[in-house]
């Protein structure tokens, strides 16, 4: 039997009709279409991306300021619902340390992608982390945004989880541990957290880290410096000497140690260390209160009241929390994670790093299948 020779014709008509297979197969299953729209999403995650695909097939979300905590200290937060009728699953998306104003473009598109995916997602900003400082306070205030979300009749609150970025991870980590919500909460999605403050104070002072059992330079960005230094200037109730600790702390001349109280000293001993060892060891001078709030912030402390889905990530590049502190926690937890994926391509939490696309198409297809499996999971109907 002789076939017919593959005209142009047939050449476009067989292509099409692949194409339209492909598409019946992506949008008649509930797998298919999130597939689909996960490599929309996609390019929302892209910075200066002019191209938003997932806004043509999507209908407009519904975004909405709204606030939660005592007036005093509350959060301001922005909802973004997706179009459709809910229940919807839903996203709490933790920014860290000095975040982005809810208005930045950065933001919006991240919140408008997350609802045209179909979840409804809570974007909220803690006053006390755009001063750049870290509290247990924002553990309490992360799991008011879940009990907030809970309650909305657009959501389904069986289905909430949190995006954690940088800090955010780290505090999203020890909200859905917390008795109060840790049965509830359905997933947690971590990028560039750390895992004990401790450590992460430590290195940030002595710019060193341990990486594949050797130490190697680590310079912190100044972003993380700040952090750190407030974190520790905040240990000084009286601001006399807290302003006192910071100017000496950042000379070379030595200070009369006479002239400070004793919690004052055990401060500036530890800013004017030398190296990284040296850090760890001042930190353990530090009061006992000071040293037992800094574990009340470390995911360290909470890996055995955590019991819902994990998904890691981090970045060998980073320089404001370094990478191996997500690797202590995936040690740590033995397993009990879904996943753990590193890339080489984010300067930090922004994905900037594509120049080279030896480096990016498989960083890219890495990110896709860990972006996939997160929506596949939320998204899922449930049982």
């Amino acid at each position: 039997m002789e076939w017919p020779r593959p005209t142009r014709r047939r050449i476009i008509l067989a292509t099409l009709a692949a194409v339209g297979a492909i598409v019946m197969l992506f949008t008649l299953t509930h797998d298919g279409r999130t597939a689909a729209k996960t490599g929309l999403f996609m390019a929302n995650l892209i910075p200066g991306s002019p191209v938003r695909p997932l806004s043509i097939v999507t209908p407009e979300p519904e975004r909405l300021h709204v606030r939660f905590g005592p007036q005093e200290e509350g959060w301001e937060a922005d909802l973004y619902l997706p179009g459709g009728e809910g229940p919807h699953p839903a996203i709490i998306v933790a920014l860290g340390a000095a975040p982005a104003p809810l208005d930045d473009f950065r933001v919006r598109r991240l919140g408008d992608g997350l609802a045209r995916m179909g979840t409804a997602t809570l974007i909220p900003v803690s006053p006390t982390l755009v001063d750049r400082r870290v509290t247990p306070r924002e553990i309490d205030f992360l799991v008011e945004a879940f009990e907030t979300l809970a309650a909305r009749p657009e959501v389904d609150g069986a289905r909430i989880g949190y995006v954690g970025v940088c800090v955010g991870s780290s505090l999203s980590f020890l909200a859905a541990a917390d008795d109060r919500i840790a049965d509830e909460v359905a997933l947690v999605s971590w990028f560039g957290g750390y895992y004990r403050t401790d450590a992460l104070i430590a290195a940030a002072i002595g710019e060193t880290i341990i990486e594949d059992g050797e130490v190697t330079p680590w310079p912190p960005n100044s972003l993380t410096r700040s952090v750190v230094w407030k974190q520790l200037l905040g240990l000084i109730d009286d601001p006399d000497e807290r302003a006192a600790v910071e100017l000496w702390a950042d000379t070379p001349d030595a200070p009369d140690e006479s002239a400070f109280s004793e919690e004052a000293l055990a401060v500036l001993r530890l800013l004017r260390s030398e190296s990284t060892a040296e850090a760890e060891g001042r930190i353990r001078e530090l009061p006992e209160a000071a040293q037992g709030e800094l574990w009340r912030l470390s995911p360290a402390s909470a890996t055995s009241e955590f019991r819902t889905t994990l998904y890691l990530m981090s970045d060998r590049g980073d320089t404001l929390v370094p990478y191996p502190e997500t690797e202590k926690l995936a040690a740590a937890l033995e397993g009990r994670f879904e996943r753990n994926a590193q890339f080489d391509i984010f300067s930090h939490v922004n994905l900037d790093r594509l120049t080279n696309p030896a480096v990016a198409f498989p960083n890219m297809a890495r990110l896709y299948a860990h972006v996939h499996a997160i929506f596949q999971a939320l998204l899922s109907p449930p049982a």
